[in-house]
């Protein structure tokens, strides 16, 4: 019995790296798409202000 409770043990702490390392993955996603979407917002923002200028 002793020897199932280590392994489930080991296996739960395996998981939780593994958690560790998913999350940090998804930021890490999540930061690089938001960064993607901020520089078509800035580009938008600057092809829509060409015009204002060009008057």
């Amino acid at each position: 019995m002793e020897l199932f409770r280590q392994e489930v043990k080991a296996e739960i702490g395996g998981l939780r790296q593994e958690m560790v390392g998913l999350r940090q993955e998804v930021k890490a996603e999540i930061n690089t798409a938001f960064n993607k979407l901020m520089l078509y917002f800035t580009a938008l923002a600057a092809a829509l202000a060409i015009p204002t200028f060009l008057r």
